[in-house]
């Protein structure tokens, strides 16, 4: 007698998605037909507008495609050949979209209209060209809104250099006023090469339309628009030597010591008063030059880092971790990016990468390590003393160092952070990135990094970047079946060639999607595992 194959049947089912290939010819990739003499070989596509036709390309030519349809000031789309994809993402903005065209930002100043301007930038800023008549800096948001500050004397017309713009001598015998121009706003500073002979006090009049300038809580600077919304903010001015600002390990600094701010109306004018420390000045174991007021205008940056010496946070060219004297100052950073395109996706790897132009050492040490921040932060209000929480669970360690010397030239440091951004594609807040050094009371930990407003003349900047491969969910397959019939016992019963089916279906538009199978006894073993050919999401 015949017997029939009783098994419990449970069709597992997952889909994996790849690029499925349309007409070549419809993207230029074939030769013209019956031509004479052999083609020349097509040139791969490097860009389409749109996430089909992207992976489409991709799939055929076997190379990545961006999709300039997603593309936004902080971040790039790619499509790549084996159907997933990849988001490239940096702290801040580094194109701008002007006349339809994306371009890179290049904040090197040049004339235009009677004054200094960066050729690409953000932020519309228009820097004195000298004379008494137009603001020191202008900066403009919009048709209605913008601010400006002048200075109470005339100026000199500025010695240009990159994004700098200086004018010697403007703040006093041996005080040069410098401007400097950034991607979404600008910095203005004095510049003290010498000490000066008695106390010193700088009056700058503001002048603004529907925005406003007033002190934060924390003694910050912050603008804000007609509606209260802040669309600016800078950190509590303060003024350091020099030295402190440079990558090498500032062993031999002072820390930093703030200013007293005032922001205060006289006779129907606002006036921003900056009156550095005297005691600071005329202390003989100050190092000249002095930085007065590192003020940075329009936008919150979204890569800064902290000090334990400092009262507020540090922005500029760098990023710093770990400590450059063995302890007696310890610095962190936070990195923030925008991964809006990867919330709920499939995180397959991610990578953030840091240039790393300086070290403590060419021994790596501890290393550095990233974590996952789990609380808000600001960069107006971010201090060593309120710091957010990171979160050590999914942190990762990495021990290179580079730029110390000729032995480990500048180099990028990368941190594989895919558990980082898994977490943050499952809904997880995105509060960013805190860097520290691993051990901070080593200066083997101690790194110096490229910011996203690093602009030194004569070096390419090198920018923070998150790099992240991803793809879409598979939806859960639909109407399973396997040809059964269900008993009265409520077990399936089938020959002994099952046939399986299921709807494939797909987030990604025109992918090709594979069913995987399981067949198990109602006990969970396993009897068969088979995959369907790929076919067309939705079949």
């Amino acid at each position: 007698m015949r017997r029939t194959v009783v098994v419990g049947l449970v069709a597992a089912i997952a889909a994996t998605s790849a690029s499925v290939a349309e007409a070549s010819a419809a993207l230029g990739l074939t030769r013209p037909a019956s031509t004479p003499t052999t083609a020349a070989p097509a040139q791969p596509v490097t860009e389409r507008p749109d996430r089909i036709s992207a992976a489409l390309a991709a799939r055929l030519q076997g190379s990545r495609v961006l999709i300039t349809g997603e593309t936004t000031e902080t971040t790039l789309s790619y499509a790549e050949p084996n159907g997933s994809f990849t988001l490239e993402a940096n702290p801040a903005p580094v194109r701008v979209q002007r006349d339809g065209a994306w371009q890179a930002i290049d904040t090197t100043l040049i004339q235009r209209d009677g004054a200094w301007a960066p050729k690409v930038a953000k932020a519309e800023v228009e820097i004195s060209a000298g004379g008494g008549q137009a603001p020191l800096v202008k900066l403009e948001r919009s048709d209605t809104e913008s601010f400006a500050l002048n200075w109470p004397t005339a100026l000199p017309a500025p010695t240009i250099e990159g994004n700098k713009a200086t004018y010697i001598d403007a703040a006093g015998p041996g005080a040069d006023l410098v401007v400097t121009a950034l991607a979404t706003g600008f910095r203005h500073d004095v510049v003290l090469r010498e000490r000066p002979s008695g106390p010193v006090e700088y009056k700058l009049a503001v002048e603004s339309e529907n925005l406003t300038l007033a002190e934060s809580k924390a003694g910050g600077l912050t603008l804000t628009n007609e509606d209260g919304k802040k669309v600016a903010a800078a950190s509590p001015p303060v003024m350091y030597e020099a030295a402190t600002d440079q990558p090498a390990p500032e062993a031999t600094a002072q820390a930093p010591v703030a200013i007293d701010t005032q922001v205060v109306n006289e006779g129907g004018q606002q006036l921003l008063i900056l009156t550095p420390d005297a005691e600071f000045l005329a202390d003989p174991a100050t190092q000249y030059p002095v930085v007065v007021d590192p003020t940075t205008t329009l936008g919150v940056s979204s890569d800064i880092f902290v000090r334990s010496d400092q009262a507020d946070s540090t922005g500029g060219d760098y990023l710093k971790v770990g400590s450059p004297n063995n302890g007696t100052t310890k610095i962190r950073s936070y990195l923030k990016f925008n991964v809006a395109p990867i919330v709920g996706k499939h995180v397959i790897s991610a990578e953030m990468r840091l240039w790393n132009m300086d070290s403590g050492s060419c021994d790596p040490g501890y290393g550095v390590i990233a974590r996952r921040v789990i609380g808000a932060w600001e960069q107006s209000s971010l201090t060593w003393a309120n710091q957010p929480t990171a979160y050590a669970t999914g942190e990762t360690t990495v021990k290179t160092a580079y730029g110390a010397s000729g032995s480990c030239v500048a180099n990028w440091m990368r941190f594989p952070i895919t558990n980082i951004t898994q977490a943050w594609s499952a809904g997880s807040p995105n509060n960013g990135v805190q860097l520290r050094g691993a051990s901070e009371t080593d200066i083997r930990s101690y790194r110096v990094f490229h910011s996203t407003n690093f602009d030194v003349v004569g070096t390419t900047p090198r920018p923070p970047a998150l790099t992240v491969n991803y793809n879409s969910y598979p939806a859960t397959a639909t109407t399973v079946t396997g040809g059964a019939v269900t008993g009265i016992d409520k077990v399936a019963y089938t020959g002994a060639t099952p046939a399986l089916y299921a709807a494939a279906a797909d987030a990604d538009a025109r992918t090709q999607t594979r069913l995987d199978f399981e067949v198990s006894t109602l006990a969970g073993s396993v009897l068969w595992r088979g995959s369907s050919a790929s076919v067309s999401a939705g079949t």
